[in-house]
């Protein structure tokens, strides 16, 4: 199965990873054109926000429905997180992002095949 199937499969998933992505690219933009330092300003939360979206992509990429899931509600916790900690700049997209992986979550049934 292709990596395309995989997202087809799973849309919620797909969902909240562009958008955790298209957030951080917002982040990065809005960082950068007020001339703050790259690594210092952008990094530690870049790498958050990179890993929840890659833990998000990952659900999409198991044929296991309860890693999935589990998977899924990883990465909507820490995209809530870092989304109520910067509530006041980027945080309202990080929450869309942890709302569609939980909406992701639930939409997995519990009786899919396991090939």
């Amino acid at each position: 199965m292709s990596v395309l199937t995989n997202l087809r499969t799973r849309p919620w998933a797909t969902a909240a990873v562009a958008i955790g992505f298209a957030t951080l690219a917002a982040y990065v933009a809005l960082i950068t054109t007020k001339g703050g330092s790259f690594f210092w300003d952008i990094f530690p939360w870049a790498v958050l926000m990179v890993t929840a979206a890659v833990i998000a992509f990952s659900s999409t990429q198991t044929k296991d429905p309860g890693i999935a899931r589990n998977l899924l509600f990883g990465a909507a916790a820490l995209w809530f997180v870092i989304g109520f900690v910067s509530i006041f700049s980027i945080g309202v997209g990080l929450l869309m992002a942890a709302g569609a992986a939980m909406i992701g979550a639930g939409a997995i049934s519990s009786d899919e095949a396991v090939p």
